[in-house]
């Protein structure tokens, strides 16, 4: 077999690293496009009735998702076919469809939001199939190609968002018509790619009994997703309890900020796993710079917030938005700790500490549910974005905790407890 040289090895990496960190990024600003498409050009409550259907779809389907994409890529023996990881994603995905239904049987919401929260699930759906193709290009070093899927969706969303709420005036037609093109996508492209990079692969009975224990195996990255889901969600769900749907599309601009920092994170989240395996200094010292960099953009987002709120809400939505920049300042507080809190989350899973998680987001999301019952009653919008802070800085505090905490452990308790 002919070895890769160190240099070539590096720009391997680099080049593997633009492709991540592009197609994120492409992808994620694409999706804010989404909501400032419902926010021009849709009503209030349009946008309301996209964040409750995010809310109420978001936590279930991630947590049917297991994040099998990584456990896909880091099956480095095979343990698991393709085939596995296809038939445990079909089964929770119709599982996690069918609790969604229930939940909009037992809300009774209006027969119009009950539309857009089922087509935002479709649209989940269809992702969580493209999300475990992504697994098996990822793992086989095909970047470029993930990127071209995900700009094609990214690019194409919003455009046909808002083709159906200007020719149908109705958001769920909009989203229906998203969920086609990544239905496309998938059959057209995503799905061809796979099957050539799996042909290798020796034909397996089929097993539930492997499905099962594949179940099992993933669960507990499906609870940390979904925790992680929750942070978000959870001030939203009070919101529309206490203020009313339309309150909630304005709240949903909590989430938009975000983005960037997640995509720096899943592009250096090799490196930062890589450099934890040569050693504690230089893994501590390139979370110092991811740290660093997500502080940067959380400051930049707080000084640009305090400067010109009203300018900004105004210019990216609309008009009414402006009255909320109070609550934006604050939202942009969060912000800060949530990145940070982030890029400490994505530390924790490049050391492979992956049990303690659950029960230190679990804390982090009942802080989150405590204080938006407590003060977005009182505070509404303002109170929102102090829930995000308390919950974000619990996070971001227990997170550093543990990290320090497991570099003064010897490496076989860190093990045990991964």
């Amino acid at each position: 077999m002919r070895q890769v040289s160190g240099p070539q090895r590096t720009g391997v990496f680099r080049g593997s690293l633009f492709f991540a960190f592009s197609s994120n990024v492409v992808y994620a600003l694409c999706q804010a496009a989404m909501l400032v498409v419902l926010a021009k050009f849709g009503t209030p409550a349009m946008v309301g009735q996209f964040g409750l259907g995010l809310a109420l779809t978001t936590p279930v389907l991630l947590l049917s998702k297991l994040q099998l994409r990584s456990a896909i890529v880091t099956d480095v023996e095979g343990e698991y076919s393709f085939a596995d990881y296809a038939r445990l994603r079909l089964v929770t995905t119709l599982a996690a469809m069918a609790v969604v239904v229930c939940l909009l049987a037992a809300s009774g919401p209006a027969s119009g939001t009950t539309r857009v929260v089922l087509a935002v699930a479709l649209v989940k759906a269809i992702e969580g199939a493209s999300d475990l193709c992504a697994g098996v290009l990822q793992k086989h070093g095909q970047w470029g190609r993930i990127a071209v899927s995900a700009c094609i969706k990214g690019v194409t969303a919003p455009f046909v968002l808002w083709a159906g709420l200007t020719w149908f005036a109705s958001p769920a037609v909009g989203l229906l018509g998203v969920a086609g093109c990544y239905a496309v996508v998938v059959a057209l492209f995503e799905s061809r790619w796979v099957r050539s990079l799996v042909a290798g692969e020796s034909a397996r009975p089929l097993s539930w009994e492997s499905v099962k224990t594949l179940l099992r195996l993933t669960l507990p990255l499906g609870v940390v997703a979904t925790l992680l889901s929750l942070h978000v969600n959870l001030p939203r769900y009070v919101v529309s309890a206490h203020l009313g749907v339309e309150a909630l599309g304005y709240s949903h601009l909590m989430v938009t900020g975000n983005t960037l920092v997640q995509a720096l994170g899943q592009a250096g989240l090799a490196s930062l796993a890589r450099s934890h395996g040569i050693g504690r200094q230089a893994f501590l010292r390139l979370l110092g710079y991811l740290l660093f960099a997500a502080l940067l953009v959380g400051l930049a987002c707080l000084g640009a917030a305090l400067a010109l709120g009203s300018e900004i809400l105004s210019f990216v939505y609309r008009k009414e938005y402006a009255g909320y920049a109070d609550a934006f300042v604050w939202l942009s507080v969060g912000a800060v700790l949530t990145y940070l809190s982030s890029v400490l989350g994505y530390a924790l899973t490049a050391a492979r500490l992956f049990r303690v998680q659950v029960p230190l987001y679990a804390a982090s999301a009942a802080v989150c549910l405590v204080a938006s019952l407590a003060w977005v009653p009182s505070f509404g919008l303002k109170g929102a974005a102090f829930a995000t802070i308390a919950s974000w800085a619990t996070a971001a505090a227990g997170s550093a905790a543990v990290l320090l905490r497991s570099g003064r452990q010897p490496a076989v308790e860190r093990l045990a407890e991964a």
